[in-house]
């Protein structure tokens, strides 16, 4: 029976799930544009700063990113007309897709402005380049090394490969690691339970968790996966299940990569009087936690993820702003082809060379543009949320089969929590500058 099943099978075709397997890409092209380094540094100074007491708010984080981007593309696949998700926001109205261009607008700029000086620092740490311009030299080149690329023939398929790279680099890098400081489980589970500390360093526990979320769950930079899959030419049902397959690799990636550090974070640092609030922080952690070569790794694991980042923010950010602006203002961009747009190559040079004032000698430090940037774009959120409990609970937007009540009860929930969210960032951006002007 086995061999007649094996003869059935054509020649040089893979069985189904190898083949699935062998699409993952855009999930992970996400996930690295998404990660980049400011994650790794919150999740750095939750640890640092707050031992394992925050833990569940960054299970929180993983459990919103995945259902949020669950929700998009189910939109994006299910709507029976090859439509965009940001073609489906402006069926309710120019607000919706007006408002999540602006959120990815400001992010161009609020992530290049961390991801740009991030990849920069690592750079000129890793040669040893020392000069008051250091930083400024270092951002310089990795921007020419961001424009090479983007610039490049099939430069999606190019970067996609790259992400996968580096998604092995920093999974090996952080877990290897965490093992080696052999985390306490008790400490762990306890984590897991719901506790707010008391306000540590210049960033409060309740920020911390705001920054997380802004980072890496409920935020307008997660649209970005659409887009992904949208280049990869998933864009039907038939590509559900693959694409489902891919996203819950990219967020276990994600998981492990940032439960790694969290807990190099909370066994070196936390409970012995220091905290993290610069780079030199950062150095010193992974030295406690592995010796000598424990710098050198932190600034590779940080480059690449910068890099990656500031690839994946103006290639996929500027196609979505694009289609923000053909569905916000119908008028003047419906002929706009989303692919040779000039507006995309303005965003390209803007977004690349406008961060480069972060990489200034007078700019503040990385650890604080990676904790203060992630929280601007957040004012998109509430309107990409209200949008799609539209777009997947009624049957105006989507086919009835593919309604379901929980998921928009889910939804709804979610948006509550995300205007508290802008509430406590702003608070908490409030006292940060506080802080750091005196």
């Amino acid at each position: 029976m086995e061999q007649s099943k094996q003869m059935a099978r054509p020649a040089g075709r893979l069985p189904r799930w190898l083949s699935s397997v062998r699409q993952i890409g855009p999930g992970l092209v996400a996930a690295m544009t998404l990660l980049g380094a400011g994650e790794l540094i919150d999740v750095t100074v939750a640890g640092a700063n707050y031992g394992y007491a925050l833990m569940w708010g960054f299970v929180l984080v993983l459990l919103s990113k995945f259902f949020f981007m669950f929700m998009m593309t189910k939109y994006q696949l299910f709507n029976g007309q090859g439509l965009t998700i940001m073609q489906g926001f402006g069926k309710l109205g120019k607000i919706f897709p007006l408002a999540t261009g602006i959120g990815l607008l400001l992010g161009i700029f609020a992530y290049g402005a961390f991801y740009v000086p991030a990849a920069g620092t690592a750079l000129v740490e890793l040669v040893g380049f020392e000069s008051p311009y250091a930083i400024f030299i270092g951002s310089l080149v990795s921007v020419a090394l961001a424009a090479f690329m983007l610039k490049a023939k099939r430069a999606y398929a190019i970067f996609e490969n790259f992400s996968r790279f580096v998604v092995l680099l920093l999974v090996g890098t952080f877990v290897y690691t965490a093992i080696s400081q052999g985390p306490s489980l008790l400490a762990l589970v306890e984590g897991l339970l719901f506790s707010v500390p008391s306000d540590k360093g210049i960033f409060g526990s309740l920020f911390v968790v705001v920054a997380l979320i802004g980072v890496a769950g409920v935020t307008p930079a997660a649209i970005v996966y659409n887009y992904a899959i949208y280049e990869k030419g998933w864009r039907s049902p038939q590509h559900r299940a693959t694409q489902v397959l891919d996203l819950l690799v990219a967020i276990v990636a994600i998981a492990i990569i940032d439960f790694s550090i969290w807990i190099v974070a909370a066994e070196t640092v936390h409970g012995s009087g220091s905290d993290i609030s610069d780079t030199d922080d950062l150095a010193r952690l992974m030295q406690l936690a592995i010796g000598d070569i424990g710098p050198p790794l932190l600034w590779v694991a940080i480059f690449f993820a910068s890099f990656t980042s500031v690839i994946g923010t103006i290639f996929l950010f500027s196609r979505a702003i694009v289609d923000a602006l053909r569905n916000a203002l119908p008028s003047r961009y419906e002929d706009t082809d989303m692919e040779k747009s000039p507006i995309i190559n303005w965003l390209t040079i803007l977004g690349l060379l406008l961060p480069l004032l972060c990489a200034t000698p007078w700019a503040p430090n990385m650890v604080v543009l990676a904790i203060v940037a992630v929280t601007i774009p957040l004012v998109a959120t509430p309107f990409m949320l209200i949008g799609l409990i539209r777009l997947t609970g009624s049957v105006r937007f989507l086919p009835a089969e593919y309604v379901r009540r929980w998921q928009s009860g889910l939804l709804a929930i979610m948006t509550v929590a995300a205007l508290v969210s802008l509430v406590i960032a702003g608070h908490g951006l409030v006292g940060v500058v506080r802080t750091l002007t005196g």
